[in-house]
């Protein structure tokens, strides 16, 4: 079609050795570079996740398989999230070697999410997460980083996880509900990732949280594996029960910073 496009719109330039020829091979041997080719009759999916939400949930875990129960690796997820053409929300992640991926956002919207996995040989899927509010939901809402070397802590001080640092990681919960107090509220840390962080400890207790507030407690023990890469982003779940028996689960995310070596300068001798 687009070489078509070209023909019409050129009739003068449509010679032997012309700019309509020489585009129409430039094309031939290129193609399209945002056509995805296949090389194999695509993949149907089942994709597993949780299609309903509670408002102030702050990642998914999502499960991509063919259609046989085999795990998908390599998959690409997208969430995207859009209110009045802007994107509220736009993540991406790729799924593992048992076809799982786990997905941070931040949304305090009563909304649609779009679920979309594609792939090279993969049949495309759309599917969709609802958020409501409920009378009574707990989340992660903020953190604070302190590698300051004091207490439990061992690092430089600059609030930034890095290699082989014990830092305290306070986490402060939100009762995103909408008219219930939460109480006898407990949190366990659990990472994720255990390549790249570790938890120490991982249980803490939190006092009340009535609707809209968010409460911080005594700060959870991590360790930054020396081995961990720069901008990786270790992703650690914050499992929530209260007296009523209810938990919820969220996540916070750590993004490491490790040394780059940058060559500045070459030196020939001979």
């Amino acid at each position: 079609a687009s070489k078509m496009q070209l023909y019409r719109t050129f009739p003068h330039f449509t010679g032997s050795g012309q700019p309509v020829e020489q585009y129409f091979n430039t094309y031939g041997i290129l193609g399209d570079l945002e056509l995805e080719m296949r090389t194999a009759v695509p993949t149907m999916l089942n994709v597993s996740y949780p299609t309903v939400m509670p408002l102030g949930s702050n990642f998914a875990q999502i499960h991509v398989a063919d259609m046989a129960g085999g795990n998908i690796e390599g998959a690409i997820v997208t969430l995207l999230q859009v209110q009045s053409d802007n994107e509220r929300v736009f993540e991406v992640g790729k799924t593992d070697i048992g076809g799982n991926v786990a997905i941070g956002f931040h949304t305090e919207a009563i909304d649609t999410m779009f679920v979309t996995v594609s792939g090279q040989n993969l049949y495309p899927y759309q599917g969709q997460i609802i958020f409501t509010q409920s009378d009574l939901a707990i989340s992660a809402d903020s953190i604070i980083i302190d590698d300051d070397n004091s207490g439990n802590s061992s690092g430089n001080g600059d609030s930034i996880p890095n290699p082989g640092e014990t830092i305290e990681l306070s986490i402060a919960l939100k009762n995103f509900g909408s008219s219930q107090t939460a109480h006898q509220i407990s949190a366990t840390l659990e990472s994720l990732d255990t390549s790249l962080v570790n938890v120490f400890d991982p249980t803490r207790l939190y006092q009340d949280i009535p609707p809209g507030a968010a409460v911080l407690s005594d700060p959870f023990i991590i360790n930054v594996k020396p081995t961990a890469g720069d901008q990786k982003e270790a992703m650690l779940a914050v499992i929530v029960t209260d007296s009523s028996g209810q938990s919820w689960r969220s996540a916070v995310q750590l993004r490491v910073t490790a040394p780059k070596f940058e060559v500045k300068n070459i030196t020939f001798a001979d």
